[in-house]
C-alpha cells in the first residue's frame, strides 16, 4: 500500500498554464542559462595563448603546412602515452581555420559538452518518473555537466580531447540503447546501430588512453540491459560485436603506442608503484572524487569521497535487487567509466604527490560518477521499489548536495577563472617577448624547454599565428603593469649587467606574489628602489613563502641596494 501511494503521489502530474510555466518552461530556461554561462565563462577567462601540452601541436602543424605529414603522422604524434588521432585532427583543422586561435577550441569544447548533456538527457529521460516535474532533472544534470570545477578543461584548448571522449562515449551508449529499442520493432536496424556504437567507441579510444574505457563501460551497459537473459549472452551478436571490437581496439592501441612517448614512467612502473602502497592509492582515489568541489581541503575531500563511494555501494545493491536492471544501465555505465578512470589516475599520478588528486582537469570523469549516482536514485524503478519516505528523503538530500555543489563551484570557479586568465595573460606576454624573456621563466610557466618554445614561437611569429596575429591580444587591465618591468627597473638592469639574473628573478617573484603587488605599486616613483630594498632585507630573513627563489641572490641584493642607496644619498 505504501509503495502504491508513493507511486501515485509521484506520478500524478499537475495541470494548468502556470504550473506548466514553472515545471516545464522555467527548467528549460535555466538549462539554457547554464549552457550560456559555460560559454560566457570561456569568453571571460579564456586567453588565446598556447599553454604547456599545446606547444606540441606546433611541430605537427608545421609538418602539415610543409607537406611532411600524413594521417598516420597523427597516430605517431603521441603525448605521454596517449594516441590522440581525432583530437589532433580537430585541432589542426581549427588551427588552419582560425590562425591557431586556441580560444576557438575552448568554444568547441563547450559545444561538445552541451551536446553531451543532450545525450545524457536522451538516455535518462526514459527511466525518470513520468511527471511534469521531469524537466527539473534536466537542470540538475546541467549543473553537473557545466560545473566550473572543471575550469582547467574549460579554459585549456588542449583539453577539448576529453570532451570528445565524453561525447562519443555517450553517443555509443545512445546507439546501443536504441538497438535495444529497435528489438521491439523486429530488430531490422540492430546491425547499423551497433556498428555506429562501435565507430563511436573507436573515436573515443583514439582520442586519449582513457577513451578505451568506453568498452568496459559499454559492456556493463549491455549486461544491465540483458541481465534477465544473461544465459543467452553469447548468442547475442550485439554482445559479440562489442566485445570483439573492444578487444581489437585495445590491441591496436597498445601495438601503436611508442614506449618512448609514454611519459615519465611506464605503465608497468606506475601500476607497481600503486600496488606497493594500496592504502595511499585508495586515499588518492577518494580525494580525487571528493575534489569535484573546488578548493575543498584534503581531509574533507577524502571524507566526501567516502560518502560518494558509499552511495555507489547503495547503487550496486539497488542494481542487484532490482527486477528491472535495464533502468540502471545508464548510471552503471557512467559510474564504471568514472571509477576506472580514477584507478588509472591513481596508478599514473599518485606517485607525483597527493596534490595531483586536486587538479581541476581530472574532475571531468568524476562528474560522470556524480551523474550516475544522481540518475540511480531518481529513476522510476528506484522510486517504485522504495517507500515514499526513503525515496523522497534521498531526493531531498541529492537536491541539497547539488545546490551546495553548484553554488560553491560557481563562486570559487569564478575566482579560479580570474586567476587562470591572469596567469595565461602573463604567459602571452612572455611568449610575445620570448627572445628577451629569461629561460627559467619560460620553462616554469609556458613549457619545460626554452629552446623548443623559442623554435616554435619563431615559426608562429613568422606566420602571424596565435599571440602573433595582427592586432595582438587584449590584456586585462591588471596585467598591463606586470607585462614588463618599469623603465626605472630596466635602467638598473642595464647599469648593473652582473646583477641581471638576480633582478630578473626578483621581478618574476613580484609577478607571482599578490602580497608584493599590493605592497609595492609599479606606478609609484620609488617602486624599483623599494622593491630592491625589500629584497635586500628579505635575503637576511626567513619564512617568506618564495624565500627559495631569492636565497641564491641574497648577497647581490644587499650590495646592489647599498650601491643604489649611496647614489640616492649623493
Amino acid at each position: 500500500m505504501i509503495m502504491e501511494t508513493a507511486k501515485a503521489s509521484v506520478l500524478t502530474p499537475k495541470s494548468g498554464s502556470s504550473s506548466r510555466l514553472f515545471h516545464v518552461y522555467l527548467p528549460l530556461a535555466l538549462t539554457i542559462f547554464l549552457a550560456l554561462s559555460y560559454f560566457a565563462y570561456v569568453h571571460a577567462y579564456g586567453v588565446n595563448v598556447l599553454f604547456w601540452d599545446e606547444w606540441q601541436i606546433v611541430p605537427l602543424y608545421k609538418a602539415c603546412v610543409e607537406g611532411h605529414a600524413g594521417l598516420f603522422s597523427l597516430f605517431e604524434a603521441q603525448h605521454n602515452g596517449n594516441i590522440m588521432f581525432f583530437p589532433y585532427l580537430l585541432m589542426l583543422a581549427m588551427d588552419f581555420l582560425t590562425g591557431f586561435n586556441n580560444k576557438a577550441l575552448m568554444y568547441i569544447g563547450a559545444v561538445f559538452q552541451t551536446a553531451s548533456l543532450g545525450l545524457v538527457w536522451f538516455l535518462a529521460r526514459k527511466n525518470l518518473p513520468d511527471t511534469i516535474n521531469k524537466y527539473w532533472h534536466l537542470v540538475s544534470l546541467a549543473c553537473l555537466m557545466f560545473s566550473f570545477c572543471q575550469y582547467q578543461n574549460m579554459l585549456w584548448g588542449f583539453q577539448t580531447a576529453w570532451f570528445i571522449i565524453t561525447f562519443f562515449s555517450l553517443a555509443a551508449f545512445v546507439l546501443l540503447d536504441e538497438s535495444f529499442e529497435n528489438d521491439k520493432f523486429g530488430g531490422s536496424a540492430n546491425l547499423p546501430l551497433t556498428f555506429g556504437a562501435i565507430v563511436c567507441g573507436v573515436v573515443a579510444s583514439f582520442s586519449s588512453v582513457q577513451g578505451l574505457l568506453v568498452w568496459p563501460a559499454g559492456l556493463v551497459f549491455l549486461f544491465a540491459k540483458e541481465w534477465s537473459s544473461l544465459k543467452y549472452f553469447w548468442k547475442n551478436p550485439r554482445f559479440t560485436a562489442w566485445i570483439v571490437s573492444g578487444f581489437l581496439c585495445w590491441v591496436v592501441y597498445f601495438s601503436l603506442l611508442n614506449p618512448a612517448d609514454a611519459g615519465p614512467q611506464s605503465v608497468h612502473q606506475a601500476v607497481l608503484g600503486a600496488l606497493k602502497h594500496p592504502l595511499y592509492t585508495f586515499k588518492f582515489m577518494l580525494a580525487s572524487l571528493g575534489a569535484v568541489v573546488i578548493g575543498i581541503r584534503p581531509h574533507w575531500a577524502v571524507l566526501l569521497g567516502i560518502v560518494l563511494y558509499a552511495l555507489i555501494g547503495l547503487a550496486i545493491i539497488n542494481f542487484f535487487r532490482s527486477k528491472n536492471t535495464s533502468a540502471y544501465a545508464v548510471p552503471a555505465a557512467l559510474i564504471v567509466f568514472g571509477l576506472f578512470f580514477d584507478i588509472m589516475l591513481a596508478a599514473g599520478r599518485s606517485s607525483f604527490g597527493f596534490s595531483q588528486a586536486f587538479e581541476s582537469h581530472y574532475t571531468a570523469y568524476n562528474l560522470l560518477i556524480l551523474l550516475g549516482i544522481y540518475l540511480c536514485f531518481v529513476n522510476q524503478n528506484y522510486i517504485e521499489t522504495h517507500s515514499a519516505i526513503v525515496a523522497k528523503s534521498g531526493q531531498i538530500l541529492l537536491g541539497v548536495f547539488l545546490l551546495a555543489f553548484t553554488f560553491s563551484n560557481v563562486f570559487r570557479g569564478v575566482a579560479r577563472g580570474r586567476e587562470w586568465r591572469f596567469a595565461q595573460a602573463l604567459n602571452a606576454v612572455e611568449v610575445l617577448h620570448y627572445q628577451s624573456e629569461p629561460r627559467f621563466k619560460i620553462e616554469r610557466t609556458v613549457f619545460g624547454s626554452y629552446d623548443f618554445v623559442a623554435a616554435q614561437a619563431e615559426f608562429l611569429n613568422s606566420r602571424y599565428l596565435n599571440v602573433f596575429q595582427a592586432g595582438g591580444i587584449s590584456l586585462p587591465l591588471e596585467i598591463l603593469d606586470l607585462a614588463r618591468p618599469p623603465e626605472s627597473y630596466l635602467d638598473i638592469e642595464k647599469a648593473n649587467p652582473g646583477d641581471k639574473e638576480a633582478l630578473e628573478r626578483l621581478w618574476d617573484v613580484y609577478t607571482i606574489a599578490p602580497d608584493l603587488q599590493k605592497a609595492f605599486r609599479v606606478r609609484t616613483a620609488s617602486f624599483s628602489y623599494d622593491l630592491i630594498r625589500w629584497a635586500s632585507g628579505e635575503a637576511k630573513e626567513k619564512g617568506y613563502y618564495l624565500q627559495d627563489q631569492l636565497n641564491p641572490y641574497g648577497k647581490q641584493f644587499v650590495l646592489l641596494f647599498n650601491q643604489i642607496n649611496s647614489k640616492k644619498l649623493d
